[in-house]
């Protein structure tokens, strides 16, 4: 026979559930702002590409450098997957985390190779393990869903995706 816990499973208020769904649009808007506004309109790249260039024009770039390293991606599949294994044993998630995140790295950074993707991807693997031993879990769902939606949007949506819809998975359990 089971036992049964005696803790009770938290309700999704109203309150609870509109906030969610607020902050979640809120952080689409951003990032659908930042792709139409300022990465998408060819005047913007005109502009950034001339050599007295706005002050802006370093803060699209480094957006821009993080879509082509994946950064948003990886963060976002890091997220995901630190959120749904919140409840496993820590040397469990972070395999789980180190083998994601050595496969998208693989996957897309090994044929070029450079100190500055490593670079990345090892900061990318200390936040995914900061996020499993220090975080606490409103953290790590908000952190996901987060750079999930980034990911999704800002053309890294084919890991994006999956950490979004793996934080979705584990958004009711918290």
């Amino acid at each position: 026979m089971e036992a049964r816990s005696s803790v009770a499973e938290p309700a999704w208020t109203r309150g609870r559930l509109l906030s969610w769904l607020y902050g979640g649009a809120g952080i689409f808007a951003v990032a659908l702002l930042l792709r139409y506004a300022l990465i998408e309109p060819h005047s913007i790249g005109l502009a950034c590409g001339e050599a007295a260039a706005p002050w802006w024009c370093t803060a699209r770039q480094g957006i821009v450098w993080f879509h082509i390293a994946y950064v948003w991606g990886g963060l976002g599949l890091a997220g995901g997957l630190a959120a749904m294994t919140r409840e496993w044993a820590t040397p469990v998630r972070l395999g789980v985390l180190a083998l994601a995140i050595a496969v998208v790295a693989v996957y897309n950074i090994w044929p070029n190779a450079g100190i500055h993707a490593i670079w990345i991807w090892a900061c990318m693997t200390s936040v995914a393990a900061l996020l499993v031993f220090f975080a606490s879990e409103r953290v790590t769902v908000i952190f996901a869903l987060t750079l999930s939606a980034f990911a999704v949007v800002l053309y890294n949506s084919d890991y994006g995706a999956v950490g979004l819809a793996l934080t979705l998975l584990r958004l009711p359990r918290l």
